[in-house]
């Protein structure tokens, strides 16, 4: 039986008993008490369920909110899953067993939304001049963000994590290997094919071997190419949404990322890489260029002083002019609450405690005078925690930065970027070198008959185009042979409908349709 069926008798019986009871949803909900500096939400101390992702081992996600707990009177106990699948499936199972915490995680807001809407979860914006004031004041201030999360019925289901900053990643290159090898950081294609030949060629590293990966990324090669003007996947121009691999400009791009990866220009596991692919290839001397996050990549200039004499990893302006990697106004993923919850005016409280000014220093920084001490009115790392290698995973591991609902202070990932990433970020931000990016919540502007039409067609396209993207890097089949089939394929498997439901979305989400 499918979980929305399951959920639906659930909810059926919810309504029903609250008919013969009395009880059900709080008609008489207090009013928000996080004014003026007040964090207390309840009198008495009261505890709230959660269901939460954690990709760390340990409790550290509790620590946070333990600290909430002393700033609110609302303990949060959560359920952690360990990873995506774990996650997945954990929440399968929460809403067939219509056993559904006060608080929920989303990484899926279509899927949330849609549930929202069959009344798994409170419809936020019924609550915003009550209980989510600071939220709802944030959004006036933010309708880019308002926009983003808005579902196709016209409520607000999820807060999401709302990212500071527009960038996060750029380009980056062993410039020692460059001026060992007399050589410039590329403007162009041509200008990076040489100097990835001449990475792989003329031992930058000096140990006698050929054994250098030239390039190397954790997104399959995506970056690679804007270098003749192509995409890999789904992108938007012009306000109409395209689809790369059937554009003209993508048969010259794959064929040269083809011969690249046949010359060894290319990490032999490119379409596989996982993110720790920094520490294999930088640490072992090997690694060349990427295209990464600023802050963490710059830092294996530290990390790798000692061990590497002379390794010097910087930022550099984009060879193909343009960088894909522009934060959205929001994130897919944040937390919402339960219409089942015995405690909605406390969750919902709790929730928009996170947009007030001590909620917020407290998930963006920590705990004063442990981690940050305030100085001329502004959180400031302590120096001596910024100093520690693994000051980071301190911050992470004491759940500072969850992925739940709430705005990232751009100022927390400057104060511990490094001299080489705060010039490559400076860079960027001066560069005129984004583009517009296409919405990860693009979904949520389709109503249930139309989301369920889109995913079955986007994991029919997507599945194969995947499959063959990868067979054509690694040579397992000849692309001159099989692209034309492939675009036949695509079209089988639902390609024009897919597209007119994505324009939909894009149009909905611009406020045309």
């Amino acid at each position: 039986m499918k979980i929305k069926k399951v959920l639906s008798i659930f909810l059926a019986g919810c309504m029903l008993a609250a008919a013969l009871t009395g009880c059900g949803k709080n008609e008489t909900l207090s009013e928000s008490v996080l004014v003026d500096g007040n964090t207390m939400i309840s009198k008495e101390p009261i505890e709230l369920s959660a269901f939460m992702d954690s990709s760390k081992e340990g409790d550290g996600q509790w620590q946070l909110l333990k600290e909430a707990y002393k700033m609110t009177n609302v303990n949060v106990v959560p359920t952690l899953s360990k990873s995506n699948t774990e996650f997945n499936q954990t929440f399968s199972l929460m809403i067939a067993s219509g056993n559904i915490p006060d608080i929920v995680q989303t990484y899926k807001p279509s899927q949330f939304c849609e549930l929202a809407m069959e009344g798994a979860f409170v419809a936020l914006n019924d609550y915003f001049d009550t209980h989510l004031v600071h939220f709802k004041q944030f959004l006036s201030e933010n309708p880019d963000v308002k926009k983003e999360i808005t579902a196709s019925d016209g409520n607000i289901y999820y807060i999401p994590f709302i990212p500071g900053g527009d960038l996060s990643q750029g380009w980056f290159v062993r410039q020692d290997w460059l001026d060992k090898l007399g050589l410039k950081a590329p403007t162009n294609a041509e200008e990076m094919y040489t100097v990835l030949k001449a990475m792989k060629t003329q031992d930058p590293n000096g140990n006698g071997l050929a054994d250098e990966v030239p390039y190397f990324e954790t997104e399959k090669g995506a970056n690679l190419f804007p270098l003749w003007g192509a995409r890999q996947s789904f992108y938007v121009e012009n306000g109409e949404v395209k689809y790369g691999k059937l554009e003209d400009e993508f048969v010259p791009a794959i064929k040269n990322i083809i011969k690249w990866y046949e010359e060894g220009l290319l990490d032999p596991e490119i379409v596989t890489r996982s993110t720790n692919g920094r520490d294999t290839l930088l640490g072992n001397n090997i690694g060349g260029m990427t295209n990464d996050w600023f802050g963490s990549t710059a830092r294996y200039n530290e990390k790798l002083a000692e061990a590497i004499p002379g390794f010097n990893f910087c930022a550099f302006a984009p060879p193909c002019g343009i960088q894909l990697s522009k934060r959205p106004p929001a994130s897919g993923y944040g937390w919402g609450v339960s219409a089942s919850s015995e405690y909605l005016n406390e969750a919902l409280l709790f929730l928009d405690f996170f947009f007030t000014e001590e909620g917020n220093r407290l998930i963006n920084y920590g705990v004063e005078g442990l981690h940050y001490d305030m100085v001329d009115g502004k959180p400031t790392f302590k120096a001596e925690l910024v100093a520690q290698p693994n000051f980071q995973k301190q911050l992470t591991d004491f759940g500072v930065q969850v992925g739940v609902g709430y705005k990232q202070d751009y100022e927390y990932e400057k104060q511990w970027l490094n001299d080489i990433a705060l010039e490559g970020l400076a860079m960027y931000e001066e560069g005129d070198w984004v583009v517009e990016q296409m919405s990860p919540n693009l979904s949520l502007k389709l109503n249930s008959v139309e989301l369920e039409e889109y995913n079955s067609l986007y994991t029919q396209v997507t599945t194969y185009d995947t499959e063959m993207y990868q067979k054509w890097i690694l040579g397992a089949e000849d692309f001159d042979q099989t692209y034309p089939k492939f675009k036949k394929e695509v079209k089988k498997l639902g390609y024009d409908r897919l597209m007119e439901l994505m324009q939909l979305a894009y149009d909905r989400y611009n406020g045309k349709k």
